[in-house]
């Protein structure tokens, strides 16, 4: 069955110098006139770029004669000027050929031995690093020589071909596709023959459409001969053109020598063109423009700049004790960076390079691995071990107003591991929780008049913090004159109604409604902020005075019984809870006393694990926002929004 056979010929392979005289001065080059010019490869030695560069008629013929003044260049957009122009081609820049044969059983006989007569002559014209291989096609597709500078070897493999079976072509055309990418040389092209078309079982499943990505994708030209009347014309010519190679119709097996002597013309008659790089350019791509005689070509090439610098990944106090960020230096733009703990990922801050670590989320006395893997890049890590510290108290500081019956709930940074909540009322234990939540309830006793005090003690393997709440007793009666009035006027009435009455009036008394007492809300604030900021920063300068600010957030209630409500954020700490000593008092009956803190540095905290605190949609514990931040605590959906 007829087959057709794609010859891709590498255009470094058939580009060799001295295959064709030519004279400068002859008359049929004057009256060619240049439609199409290729640059087929290009070369970087120092501040010298060397390219070859083919210039063609509207026949795709070669068109010779040209001098240097007839080539002008630009680098990048900037114009350059070619230092020296030569015909031929550079020996310098090898070629590799694929040689492409149809051997399929219509090719038996004449047609393919006028192939090997006219193939023989481009194996035999190969020069210095020039190297060339043998792929042939027909109920499969094999490789007879790899790609190969040994002549011999490739002229007997062309002499033992013989034709049987149907045709692979597209297989074919796949391969040598496959083949011409990896080749090394810096100029390529493929050279293919065939009298048919292809006979789909042969080719394994591989559809015309792929063979032509195939092919495109490589950017080797194809050189494509097709022999007779029966061959899949559109296909090979879409192959060659697609390709910017050249497809060449044989009437008859004679023809066969004479077209590949003209394929040895198209390739190896081109022009080498020498040009001076720019002073200082920088490494990397460049896109390279040569025009010659009216016709313009364009390629790219790379240079070497000075090397990028080292990714670099800032040290890690050892042991560890207080809360620190470690960048990665000595990145380019846009780069970024995956961070791991022992292999645990973990989210990078905003800028994509650099990484939070607190003390207080690892155990201590253990080793940890920070690794950092820079995307596309190298892989960074360092070892670090953890400080056993003590527990925080973060809140409250103060509990303003605090009476008998009333909640207290804390608020513990602590390194895992137990943790035990003490509470002492005047000196006594009255209780002790050893996990979330820390709270207390100061008991509804009969107190004498006067100062009293809660302090609480939180321990730790590493040591104990304390705080001290005061609350004050019933005040002292004095003499009611007016009460003794009274009970005489009406010492008529039962002593029984007069006792009932005065309890539902003491009753009434202790029950009425009370507006929420904020006063040292501002100061335990502040000495949360104090513990924040962990002595970074300075106090004003003596004589200067602090300057007031307006409020540097918002917090918007989305949805929940405060739905609508606006909260400005303008200490340096906010606490959000509802509790009546948070500065952001939310209703929702799943809010906590004390559920998160939110800092002006955009840092938000949840008070304890047991408080549920999400960003965004993401569960977090602690979290940097930005505004339009989406907060949900206890079933409530607030919004920050950032003044600047």
């Amino acid at each position: 069955m007829k087959m057709p056979i794609l010859l891709r010929a590498g255009v470094a392979a058939l580009v060799v110098a001295g295959w064709v005289t030519w004279s400068p001065g002859s008359p049929s080059f004057a009256q060619q006139s240049a439609e199409r010019a290729e640059v087929t490869a290009t070369r970087v030695e120092g501040d010298q770029l060397t390219a070859s560069v083919a210039v063609l008629d509207a026949a795709s013929n070669p068109v010779m004669g040209l001098g240097i003044e007839a080539f002008t260049g630009t680098i990048d957009g900037v114009a350059v000027a070619p230092g020296r122009v030569t015909s031929g081609v550079d020996t310098a820049l090898p070629l590799g050929i694929i040689l492409t044969v149809d051997t399929s059983g219509s090719m038996a006989g004449a047609a393919l031995a006028s192939a090997k007569s006219a193939i023989l002559p481009l194996v035999n014209a190969m020069q210095g690093n020039d190297q060339a291989a043998l792929l042939t096609f027909a109920q499969t597709v094999t490789v007879p020589v790899p790609l190969t500078g040994e002549t011999g070897t490739l002229a007997a493999a062309i002499q033992a071909m013989s034709a049987t079976g149907n045709t692979a072509l597209f297989a074919g055309v796949a391969r040598a596709a496959e083949l011409a990418g990896a080749a090394p040389q810096p100029r390529k092209a493929v050279v293919l023959l065939s009298d048919g078309e292809d006979f789909g079982a042969a080719s394994g499943g591989i559809t015309r459409e792929q063979a032509l990505e195939a092919a495109r994708s490589t950017a080797v030209p194809f050189f494509v001969v097709g022999l007779g009347q029966e061959v899949d014309q559109q296909f090979l010519t879409s192959l060659a053109t697609s390709t910017n190679g050249q497809y060449f119709a044989a009437a008859d097996p004679a023809q066969l020598s004479q077209l590949y002597a003209r394929i040895s013309d198209r390739l190896r008659q081109q022009y080498t063109v020498t040009i001076e790089l720019p002073a200082e350019l920088p490494g990397g791509s460049h896109r390279l423009s040569i025009s010659a005689g009216g016709a313009t070509a364009t390629a790219t090439f790379e240079t070497e700049g000075p090397p990028p610098p080292a990714a670099v990944l800032g040290p890690v106090a050892t042991p560890l004790s207080e809360e620190q960020v470690v960048p990665v230096s000595g990145l380019s733009s846009g780069t970024t960076v995956e961070f791991a703990i022992d292999g645990e990922p973990i989210e990078p801050l905003p800028d994509g390079r650099s990484v939070r670590l607190d003390p207080y989320v690892f155990e201590p006395g253990r080793t940890y691995t920070l690794t950092a893997a820079v995307v596309g890049g190298e892989t960074l890590t360092h070892a670090f071990t953890v400080a056993a510290l003590p527990p925080v108290l973060l809140a409250p500081r103060e509990v303003p107003g605090l009476e008998p019956g009333d909640l207290v709930r804390l608020t513990i940074q602590a390194q895992p591991g137990q943790v035990t909540a003490t509470f002492f009322v005047d000196g006594e234990q009255v209780g002790e929780v050893v996990q979330p939540p820390f709270d207390f309830v100061l008991p509804e006793d009969d107190y004498a008049a006067g100062g009293h005090e809660v302090r609480v003690v939180v321990a730790g393997a590493a040591g104990s913090v304390e705080a001290v709440y005061p609350f004050s007793g019933p005040a002292a009666p004095g003499t009611n004159y007016a009460a003794y009035i009274l009970l005489l006027a009406v010492a008529a009435v039962s002593l029984a109604g007069v006792v009932y009455g005065g309890r539902r009036a003491v009753g009434w008394y202790r029950s009425r409604p009370e507006p929420v007492d904020v006063s040292g809300v501002g100061e335990q604030l502040a000495a949360w902020a104090e513990l924040r900021r962990t002595g970074r920063e300075e106090e004003p300068a003596a004589g200067v005075e602090e300057r007031v600010t307006g409020p540097w957030g918002r917090l918007v209630v989305d949805s929940g019984p405060d739905a609508g409500k606006v909260f400005e954020l303008r200490e340096d700490v906010e606490l959000a809870g509802r509790a009546k000593f948070c500065s952001v008092r939310l209703s929702g009956p799943g809010v906590e006393d004390a559920h998160f803190v939110l800092s002006r540095d955009g840092r938000l905290n949840a008070s304890t694990p047991a408080c549920r605190v999400e960003v965004d949609g993401e569960v977090v514990r602690s979290a940097d926002i930005a505004s339009g931040a989406r907060i949900r605590a206890g079933g409530i959906d607030l919004r920050f929004e950032g003044i600047s």
